[in-house]
């Protein structure tokens, strides 16, 4: 939409989850043999994941400052558009933490993935992830 928009045209966005459809967008991924072997990194990840996170939200200015500093390209204006779509996304309602949608998030999202791009159904969505590595004293959603 934002790239949409630049180009001069005026668009009125709906959000999935404002059409009915709440599911889980950003996640950290990685397989279940690295958690086991790793659950200290993973959890250092995720809290300094959502702690980046956190920092977007409170200063989208300086977050996409450092992605042109980071990556030595790109349009800073272009990349602050973005972003702010992003922050909107962050929270999804009913969440207290960042990083933990609500379970009902979870459960669309399988609804969806099983039946429409073939995800198997034989493991509950429970196996697909998780919220122990999310910091008790993480960001809080507002």
């Amino acid at each position: 939409s934002v790239q949409i928009r630049d180009l001069g045209f005026e668009i009125n966005e709906i959000f999935y989850r404002d059409a009915g459809v709440p599911t889980v967008g950003l996640s950290i991924i990685a397989n279940d043999e690295y958690i086991a072997a790793n659950p200290d990194v993973i959890a250092r990840f995720v809290a300094a994941s959502l702690k980046g996170w956190d920092a977007a939200r409170n200063n989208p200015d300086a977050a996409a400052q450092s992605l042109v500093n980071t990556f030595i390209s790109g349009d800073k204006e272009q990349i602050l558009k973005q972003l702010q779509v992003d922050l909107l996304l962050l929270c999804a309602p009913g969440s207290t933490r960042l990083g933990e949608p609500p379970v009902e998030n979870w459960d669309r999202t399988f609804e969806l993935l099983t039946t429409y791009q073939g995800l198997p159904t034989d493991k509950p969505i429970t196996d697909y992830f998780t919220t122990e590595f999310i910091p008790e004293d993480g960001p809080a959603c507002p």
